[in-house]
């Protein structure tokens, strides 16, 4: 018969280890919970999956994905190391250009755990760097002061729209007789020899478009470092509220397949297809040593997802999109 305590240290040895190969959906709440600033998943109600990867680019496998993406037409988040996006500047172009957003995943690949809050900033700011996007916060000050500069253009293009449309009076000199002419909109008390030229003009005036006042350019997801993930997903409460109070949103996910432990290929797609629905945040690997598998599950998971009829975009279009809360416990069916 079994010891007492070997039961009690055994149940809990045993769920930790379910939850952790299987991933179950109803663990999702309690993470929540836990970890309030952690976004696990996304409310909404529209058709979307957001795709990430992490530790690229990597030079073999990262233009794979790139491929593959391109063909079903879908759009991701590659968490970049710092150093790595540092030494391979043409790749993670090509990610940009792609469409494809890019994350803060700190500058070497490796634990912060260890990491004073002198180095833990420094990674983060190094890689903003390396990445050419600035902080998110330095990013929405930039955006305010376009904003600002756009709207008094603006208000300065209206006020001379109405002085222009007010009415104003002429002094036409014809010798040593002086006609005075009443605004264009008002041509019944005008001299008869000058009243068609003045309706001429009214006419001519009202036809022409106003120059629309000049706006600032859209931001799109991927103009600035909006989420941070660490690497292994492990980080001290203090270096996420350090991100945070950088403007990161801190990210992991609900579909991790756990692939730098190399599982088989039927590992990740069951797994990732399981949980696979509205919200979804699912993590790959692209810039591990060995990616093959992650590779070759890739078009079985896309194609999965275009059969239940959802779209693969990146986690800012996916928060984007979705006009609702993150991280509820409501977020997915």
């Amino acid at each position: 018969m079994a010891h007492p305590i070997s039961l009690l240290f055994g149940i809990p040895v045993g769920l930790l280890i379910y939850v952790f190969l299987v991933e179950p959906l109803w663990v999702l709440p309690w993470l929540e919970r836990l970890t309030p600033g952690i976004l696990y998943r996304v409310k909404t109600r529209e058709a979307l999956v957001a795709l990430s990867f992490d530790d690229g680019p990597h030079g073999e496998f990262t233009p794979q994905v790139l491929e593959i993406l391109e063909r079903y037409e879908a759009r991701a988040t590659f968490f970049l190391i710092g150093e790595r996006a540092e030494r391979n500047p043409v790749l993670m172009e090509r990610i940009r250009a792609a469409g494809h957003e890019i994350g803060n995943h700190c500058w070497r690949d490796g634990s912060v755990l260890g990491h004073s809050r002198a180095r833990f900033a420094e990674e983060l700011e190094r890689t903003e760097r390396a990445t050419g996007l600035g902080a998110p916060r330095r990013r929405e000050v930039e955006d305010k002061e376009l904003t600002q500069r756009a709207q008094r253009e603006e208000h300065r293009e209206h006020r001379e729209e109405r002085e222009h449309g007010q009415s104003r009076k002429m002094e036409i000199e014809d010798g040593k007789e002086k006609t005075r002419v009443a605004a264009p909109d008002s041509v019944g008390d005008v001299n008869p020899e000058v009243a068609p030229a003045i309706a001429a003009k009214a006419a001519s005036s009202r036809h022409t478009p106003t120059r629309p006042a000049q706006k600032s350019a859209p931001t799109t997801a991927w103009s600035s470092l909006r989420f941070f993930r660490a690497p292994g997903g492990v980080a001290w409460p203090w270096q996420l509220r350090m991100a945070r109070e950088r403007g990161y949103t801190c990210v992991l996910g609900c579909a991790y397949p756990h692939d730098p432990m190399r599982p088989p290929e039927w590992y990740i797609r069951w797994l990732i297809r399981k949980n696979l629905r509205r919200g979804t945040i699912v993590i790959l690997h692209d810039g591990i040593r060995d990616a093959s598998r992650s590779v070759a599950a890739l078009p079985d998971i896309l194609e999965e997802g275009k059969r239940r009829g959802l779209r693969f975009v990146s986690i800012g279009s996916l928060i984007d999109g979705s006009g609702q809360e993150a991280g509820s416990d409501r977020s997915m069916p």
